[in-house]
């Protein structure tokens, strides 16, 4: 509907993408605060499993930076 108006035809699905994501967040946020259920990020950055997938994603990481400078 809207990817034929815009330059970069794309655009259409980044937009509708966005848009959806909106309106489930509008449409969710209502109960979830009626419930009083609240939003608290809670990270653990010394969690075993946080600390073992860094520790895999190192060599990684390593080897693409060495691919890109290269």
């Amino acid at each position: 509907m809207i990817s034929p108006l815009l330059e970069e035809p794309i655009l259409g699905l980044a937009i509708g993408v966005l848009a959806g994501g909106v309106l489930q967040l509008l449409v969710q946020l209502p109960e979830t605060l009626r419930r009083g259920l609240t939003f608290v990020r809670t990270f653990n950055q010394r969690h075993p499993e946080v600390v073992k997938m860094v520790r895999l994603m190192g060599p990684v990481v390593l080897g693409l930076a060495v691919y890109e400078l290269n």
